[in-house]
């Protein structure tokens, strides 16, 4: 007897099908149908699934929900997971104000008309397709560099508590506008807009805010 196992991540981290000569045994990769979607990464999921769509010389698909189903009938169920897929996407780019995440999904939830899909697996699908958000920010030291040195080593750990990751942190800057001539510039990435607006409205950083008020001018962006 030949097997194969197929790593299908998506739904969750360590997905995997087996495919036993000319059967395939999906477990819970294929989202079932007419129930809400479970997912931890919608792009991963998608070439999951796309995946099985190339495999040859099946001739049945067990999942782990439901009756089996020929492989044209797999083909069909997953090009439909994918279109609802892509449509939860849109509507969580749509909606995403970053507001807090109950509201966003139930934004969503109202949008598709499935009141009924509001659970805590389907919420965390939802949120998994907010888009990373990118704060930039040019600093001009007006003042002596000592009250900015103590707000930059006050507001790492602040940032990171709300799970900002610092990408660029440097004074290595050659400008190629001469108009634009930034002393420092940092880039720090959050998971959402809504960590990112929850971070600089915190009590713990507005305590600290006025230092960097106080020293330097700075001109912040923030990137989707």
């Amino acid at each position: 007897m030949n097997i194969k196992v197929i790593r299908s991540p998506g739904r969750s981290f360590d997905d995997v099908c087996y495919c036993i000569e000319n059967h395939l045994f999906t477990g819970d990769t294929i989202p079932c149908q007419n129930d809400f979607l479970v997912f931890i990464d919608s792009d991963t999921l998608i070439g999951s699934l796309k995946q099985l769509m190339t495999l040859k010389d099946i001739d049945s698909v067990y999942p782990a929900w439901g009756k089996p189903y020929s492989f044209i009938q797999m083909k069909e169920i997953i090009l439909k997971s994918i279109n609802q897929i892509e449509s939860i996407r849109q509507l969580v780019e749509t909606y995403d104000t970053g507001q807090n995440k109950d509201e966003l999904f139930d934004e969503v939830c109202k949008a598709l008309n499935k009141e009924q899909w509001k659970n805590p697996l389907f919420k965390k699908s939802v949120l998994s397709c907010r888009k990373p958000c990118f704060f930039l920010i040019d600093t001009y030291i007006e003042q002596e560099k000592g009250l900015y040195e103590e707000y930059i080593n006050e507001v790492k750990s602040i940032v990171e508590s709300y799970n900002g990751k610092y990408l660029i942190r440097s004074e290595k800057i050659k400008s190629l506008h001469p108009n634009r001539n930034p002393q420092r510039v940092i880039v720090i990435q959050f998971p959402d807009k809504e960590a990112l607006y929850t971070c600089f409205q915190s009590e713990e950083y507005q305590k600290i805010k006025n230092k960097r008020i106080k020293s330097v001018e700075a001109r912040a962006l923030i990137i989707e």
